[in-house]
């Protein structure tokens, strides 16, 4: 974890220092959010668009914060009785990559740098797990995938680590670029290229520059793993030049299963290298990212065993595609986020399940889909048409659109319900929950759908 004294935050930020004693001012972590601040911790005040940092600097310092950064212009929000512990610097976003950049440099671990519309978290955290066998392992927690969350994460480094996975993620054209330029990693992975924040990028062509940035920016001896059933990933491919890695379930590529199939609960079963690895979190997509872990272990001669080792005991990270067996029914959990290339495995995943009752779909809007948000949804409904399940539940003002989709596509509408509100679904179903069902709930994280997650395991008691 960073330490370290203000005097040599001066240097790596060309900052100034409040006072001749702030040069003293000891700090250890670092922290921009005083929620979570700890003792001791250097504290960097962001001005964002929706909050600023500066109107929290007694509170960090009452919290125990050991020092702060502050932004040329606001020093007037320093507390008079913690002066002395203040470096002033042009700009705080940029100060936070460069004190993070002049923590990562007193470390040599390998970087591994994940990113992809769909499947980042999760593959993230399999690689992480597959080389955990061989290797000690940083891993970026939770959502640190951002120009924030990664100096947060590199802050952490320390010098037993031999291996460093991050997840990128992706809101505007240049941020990758900007995350691979400060991480300079060593491999780069891809999993996939779909619709995603098109509000802001536009086009998926756009996503997709925006994702190879990733490829753009790194070295040229930099490994390059690509997913080659995305056809976008597979004509990239195509040009790279070497070292590259392609893994994929139906294209030709170095790395891929001699088979697979599915379980009662959609889990996949797959052969490779010679044995069988038994996944536990349900969905093709999730053998896609298996297969990147194993791509990725192939690269640091991590053996079969502990590949399957890794895989097998992992169980999925919470609201992503979370199988819960409650008492009488099952409950998938897909509650994180939404995309219309997310919602899709989802749905599929739904269809592989075997159920002794009822299949039912709980979808809500996905966001920030830009113009093309009611056409998208549409498309979802016509995949709900296809698998047919027993029930559709929409809420939301575009979700009605996937409710429409559907029944344009030939579900049957005395099937469908729509709702504006997750507490309406709650409403409505939680006393229509019959034993053997078998519930997919899944929307943006705007429609706070784990309150539905939640009604139905207070309703329905865990299975012990």
């Amino acid at each position: 974890m960073i330490t370290g004294k203000l005097s040599d935050l001066k240097k790596v930020t060309n900052g100034s220092l409040f006072s001749d004693k702030a040069a003293t001012a000891e700090f250890t972590g670092l922290s921009i959010d005083t929620r979570t601040i700890a003792d001791g911790n250097l504290f960097v005040a962001i001005k964002g668009e929706l909050d600023d940092g500066h109107k929290y600097l007694r509170h960090a310092f009452d919290k125990g914060a050991g020092a702060c950064v502050v932004q040329s212009g606001y020093e007037e929000h320093l507390p008079a009785e913690y002066r002395d512990r203040c470096l002033i610097v042009n700009d705080t976003q940029k100060g936070l990559r460069q004190i993070a950049l002049w923590w990562k440099d007193k470390f040599n671990p390998r970087y591994i740098a994940v990113t992809g519309t769909n499947g980042k978290t999760t593959t993230k955290e399999m690689i992480a797990d597959v080389l955990a066998q061989k290797y000690n392992v940083f891993r970026s927690p939770g959502n640190y995938n951002n120009l924030f969350g990664i100096p947060l994460s590199l802050a952490l480094l320390n010098d037993s680590y031999e291996i460093c996975v991050l997840e990128f993620g992706m809101s505007f054209p240049g941020e990758i670029e900007a995350l691979t330029s400060m991480v300079k990693p060593q491999v780069a992975l891809i999993t996939n290229i779909g619709p995603a924040h098109l509000e802001t990028m536009g086009t998926i062509e756009n996503i997709a520059r925006a994702k190879f940035e990733l490829l753009d920016h790194i070295d040229a001896d930099s490994i390059r793993v690509l997913n080659l059933d995305d056809a976008l990933l597979k004509a990239r491919f195509d040009k790279e030049p070497e070292p590259k890695l392609g893994y994929a379930v139906r294209a030709d590529a170095q790395v891929r299963p001699t088979g697979f199939s599915s379980n009662s609960l959609g889990r996949i079963i797959f052969q490779y290298q010679g044995g069988e690895i038994h996944l536990k979190v349900p969905g093709l997509h999730t053998l896609y990212n298996a297969l990147a872990s194993c791509a990725v272990a192939r690269i640091f001669e991590v053996e079969f065993e502990g590949v399957r080792t890794a895989l097998q005991s992992y169980k999925g990270k919470s609201s992503r595609m979370e199988i819960l067996e409650l008492s009488g029914i099952t409950v998938i959990d897909d509650s994180y986020n939404a995309n219309p290339t997310s919602m899709g495995y989802a749905l599929k995943a739904l269809s592989q399940m075997q159920a002794k009752g009822r299949k039912i779909a709980i979808l809500g809007d996905m966001r920030e889909l830009g113009e093309d948000e009611i056409e998208l949804h549409h498309d979802v409904g016509s995949i709900v048409a296809e698998i047919n399940p027993d029930r559709l539940i929409t809420a939301g003002r575009l979700g009605m659109h996937i409710a429409a989709g559907a029944n344009v596509n030939g579900y049957d509408s005395s099937r469908t319900e729509t709702f504006m509100t997750a507490e309406e679904v709650i409403e409505a179903m939680l006393p229509e929950i019959r034993d053997g069902d078998q519930i997919l709930i899944k929307a943006s994280r705007a429609m706070q759908f784990e309150k539905i997650v939640r009604a139905f395991k207070k309703k329905q008691e865990v299975r012990s």
